[in-house]
C-alpha cells in the first residue's frame, strides 16, 4: 500500500511540475512598464524605456515558395525581433563584438522589405509574410501581409489581419484610439482600420478606390499620453472619380474619413488640377496640386492646410516643382505655421523652402541620385549610392556631406522605410559573410550621429543582433602582438565590428 501512494504521490507530483512548466513556456521575458516612453515605433528598431527592441536582419521574402519551411513561427532567427537591455542608454557588447544579452521576442521573420513593428502598450504589432497557398494550387501568395501581435512577455501571438492584395510598398500605422488599439492598412486601393478589443476585431472598409494617402506617424510614443486627439482621428486620401461623384471631367477627389468608420467627406474635386498627398505632420495636411491645360499637366505645387479646424483654408508652400519633400519638426517651423519644408527637384537640387514659397534657398547640389531618409532636428539625412549622409537644414550650399557609413561595409540601403533614425542612432541591415561561405545582411547601428563636431573615426557601424547558425563570420586567426613602448599590450581588434 505504501508502494502504491508513494507512486501515486510521484506521478502527481511530475504531472504537476510539467502543467507548472508548460504553462510558464515563452513567458518568461521581462518587459518595460507599459506606459513608459517608446522611441522609433513603425520602424526596425524601437527602444522603449532601456530595452532595445530590434529586426535582427533582413531575409528576401519574394524567394519564400513553401509554407512547411518558409517562416516557421518558433524557427526564425535571421529577420525576427529580438530585444536586449540598454546600461545607461548605451548597447551592451563585449569584447567580441558581440551583445552581451539578447532574446527572442518574435521568431518570425519580421526583417523584409516591407517589415516594421509597433509597440503599444503591452503589445508589439509586426508584419510578417502571409504563408498561406493560393487556393487553386500549391503556390505561395507572394506578397500578400498578416498583421500579428504579441505580447511583450513573449506570449499571446495572435493574427490581428490578413491582407486581400499582394502589396509592394506597404503603408500602415497602429494608434490607440478611445481606449482601444487600431491598425489602419492601405490593402490595394482599399483603406481598412481593424479595431482590437481584447479577442474582438472589428474590421472596417473605410474608404474605396484610394490612390494616394498619408497616415500619422507617431514615432514616439507615450501609452496613456498619446492617444489620439479628436483632429487627429481623420485619414486624408485621394481616389478616382466614381460614376456617383458626377464629375466626368475631374481628374480625382481629395477626402478624409474617421478611423473605424465608413463616413467619408469629399474636401475638394480636382476638376482642373490633380491632388496627391504628400504628408501629415505637426497636425498639417501636405498635398500637391498639378495644374491641366487641357490635357497638358504642369509641375505639382505643394500646398497646405490645417486639420486642427474646420476652415477649408489651404496655404501654398512651395512654388517650384518637387520630387520628394520633408518637413521640419514643429519647433523648427516658425511659429508652428507648418511651412518650413525640404524639397528635392529632378536635379537633385536640395532646397529650403518658407515663408509661403517665396524663399527658396539650395542648400546642397548632389551630383547623383539621392533620397531622403528624414528629418530629425535641423539635420536632414539622405540616402545616395548605398551610404547614408547628413546635411545641415541651415547650412549654405557649398557645405559638406557628413558621411555616417562606412564605406568598407555594404547595406541594404535600396529601401527607405528599411533604415531607421531615431536623432541619436542610425539602424540599418549590413552585409556580413557567414562561416558557411553565403553573404546575409544583419542589423548594424552607428551611434550619435548628432554629435555637431565629427572627427575621423567618430561613426562606426556596429553590429546589432544574433547570427543564425553557419552565418557568423569566422572568428580571425589570432596574432600575437607585440609590446607597445610602455610595455603594454596592445588592445585586441573585436571578432565583430
Amino acid at each position: 500500500m505504501f508502494v502504491k501512494k508513494f507512486y501515486s504521490t510521484l506521478i502527481l507530483v511530475f504531472m504537476v511540475c510539467a502543467i507548472i512548466l508548460t504553462g510558464c513556456k515563452g513567458a518568461t521575458l521581462s518587459f518595460p512598464e507599459t506606459n513608459t516612453a517608446v522611441i522609433g515605433n513603425g520602424g526596425i528598431a524601437v527602444i522603449k524605456d532601456d530595452y532595445l527592441y530590434y529586426v535582427n536582419g533582413y531575409v528576401d521574402a519574394s524567394l519564400f515558395s513553401d509554407i512547411r519551411k518558409d517562416n516557421i513561427y518558433g524557427n526564425e532567427v535571421r529577420g525576427a525581433i529580438f530585444k536586449t537591455r540598454l546600461l545607461n542608454n548605451k548597447i551592451q557588447k563585449d569584447e567580441d563584438g558581440f551583445l552581451k544579452e539578447t532574446q527572442v521576442v518574435v521568431p518570425q521573420v519580421v526583417g523584409f522589405n516591407n517589415g516594421g513593428f509597433y509597440i503599444i502598450g503591452d503589445y508589439l504589432y509586426y508584419l510578417t509574410p502571409l504563408m498561406e497557398e493560393d487556393g487553386a494550387t500549391t503556390l505561395l501568395k507572394t506578397g500578400f501581409l498578416e498583421v500579428c501581435r504579441i505580447k511583450l512577455d513573449g506570449t499571446g501571438k495572435e493574427r490581428v489581419y490578413k491582407t486581400n492584395n499582394a502589396i509592394e510598398n506597404v503603408t500602415w500605422s497602429v494608434y490607440n484610439m478611445d481606449g482601444k488599439d487600431v491598425v489602419v492598412m492601405l490593402d490595394g486601393k482599399n483603406l481598412v482600420s481593424i479595431t482590437v478589443s481584447g479577442k474582438d476585431k472589428n474590421t472596417v472598409t473605410m474608404a474605396t478606390d484610394v490612390t494616394t494617402v498619408s497616415l500619422l506617424q507617431q514615432s514616439n510614443y507615450i501609452h496613456g499620453q498619446d492617444s489620439l486627439k479628436p483632429y487627429e482621428q481623420y485619414v486624408y486620401y485621394t481616389r478616382d472619380i466614381t460614376e456617383s461623384d458626377n464629375r466626368p471631367t475631374a481628374k480625382n477627389a481629395l477626402c478624409s474619413v474617421k478611423i473605424g468608420s465608413n463616413t467619408r467627406t469629399v474636401l475638394e474635386y480636382g476638376d482642373n488640377e490633380e491632388y496627391k498627398i504628400e504628408t501629415l505632420n505637426n497636425g498639417k495636411l501636405y498635398y500637391s496640386k498639378t495644374i491641366y491645360i487641357g490635357s497638358t499637366a504642369g509641375h505639382p505645387e505643394l500646398f497646405m492646410r490645417d486639420t486642427k479646424t474646420t476652415i477649408k483654408t489651404e496655404v501654398q508652400v512651395s512654388k517650384s516643382g518637387y520630387t520628394n519633400i520633408a518637413v521640419l519638426n514643429g519647433e523648427e517651423n516658425t511659429n508652428s505655421d507648418g511651412l518650413k519644408v525640404v524639397t528635392v527637384d529632378s536635379s537633385n537640387v536640395i532646397r529650403r523652402v518658407q515663408a509661403n514659397g517665396s524663399v527658396s534657398e539650395v542648400i546642397y547640389r548632389a551630383t547623383s541620385s539621392i533620397s531622403i531618409v528624414g528629418i530629425k532636428n535641423t539635420y536632414l539625412y539622405i540616402q545616395q549610392n548605398g551610404h547614408i549622409y547628413r546635411l545641415d537644414i541651415y547650412g549654405e550650399a557649398t557645405q559638406e556631406l557628413i558621411q555616417l557609413t562606412n564605406n568598407d561595409i555594404t547595406y541594404y540601403a535600396s529601401k527607405n522605410s528599411l533604415i531607421d533614425i531615431d536623432g541619436s542612432r542610425l539602424f540599418i541591415f549590413a552585409k556580413y559573410n557567414g562561416d558557411n561561405g553565403i553573404s546575409n545582411y544583419y542589423l548594424n547601428v552607428v551611434e550619435t550621429i548628432n554629435k555637431i563636431e565629427v572627427a575621423d573615426g567618430d561613426m562606426i557601424s556596429k553590429f546589432v543582433g544574433k547570427f543564425k547558425s553557419g552565418e557568423c563570420p569566422p572568428k580571425p586567426e589570432e596574432i600575437e602582438e607585440e609590446e607597445n613602448e610602455d610595455g603594454t599590450i596592445p588592445e585586441k581588434e573585436p571578432w565583430i565590428i
